[in-house]
């Protein structure tokens, strides 16, 4: 089984090159078509109608959109923190 990986998924839409990809990926016969695994830290690109962004995502790259809910502060625990150095230039 294959593995097709989007980073910035959220550009898979209108006539972005992921999009393209995406109608290729829909010509293959199904038992044929790679797993997709899609990321983004920005899936809604419309604000007033959030649920169809999220829709349109899902149907684009015949997914389903995830997010961390129930264990969040544990997500955090565990995430790397950037550290701030300040070098000052004379």
């Amino acid at each position: 089984m294959s593995l097709l990986i989007f980073d910035e998924c959220h550009h898979t839409r209108k006539n972005h090159a992921y999009n393209g990809i995406m109608r290729e990926y829909y010509q293959c016969r199904v038992d044929q078509r790679p797993k997709i695994f899609g990321m983004t830290a920005s899936p809604i690109w419309n604000a007033k109608d959030a649920v169809n962004s999220l829709a349109v995502l899902e149907k684009n790259l015949n997914a389903t959109v995830v997010a961390v809910r129930d264990h969040a502060v544990e997500l955090s625990d565990h995430s790397p923190r950037p550290k701030e150095v300040v070098i000052p230039c004379l």
